[in-house]
């Protein structure tokens, strides 16, 4: 269920997502989103009709975002990764497209301060 799309994850760096099952068949399974950085999460909860409860705590709405990019990414066509370019700006600004650089594109956050010597 959490399993992202290339271009969802990448733009959602830091992000962990983990899945918990109980072992049975039918079992319970939860999902999770964490940001170690900001203290993020969001806890969801899927229901026998299809849908999901989810609970969020922390600055940040991780799944409202996770369900943006994913419903972009579906908008797109569900492009696969050979299907992608990256625009890197002399600012530092990084940009993923697809098929052509002025086509559907997905701006990555800027870099938090302390990750990979920034």
């Amino acid at each position: 269920m959490l399993a992202a799309p290339l271009e969802v994850a990448l733009c959602q760096p830091g992000i962990c997502a983990r899945t918990f099952a109980d072992g049975r068949d039918g079992g319970l399974e939860m999902h999770g989103l964490a940001d170690p950085h900001s203290g993020s999460w969001a806890r969801i909860l899927p229901d026998d009709d299809n849908r999901v409860r989810v609970t969020e705590g922390g600055p940040h709405a991780l799944w409202d975002t996770r369900a943006d990019l994913t419903a972009q990414w579906v908008r797109a066509g569900r492009p696969d990764h050979g299907a992608h370019g990256l625009t890197v700006t002399p600012g530092g600004g990084h940009t993923l497209w697809r098929d052509q650089p002025e086509h559907t594109a997905w701006p990555f956050p800027p870099p938090r301060a302390g990750r990979h010597g920034v």
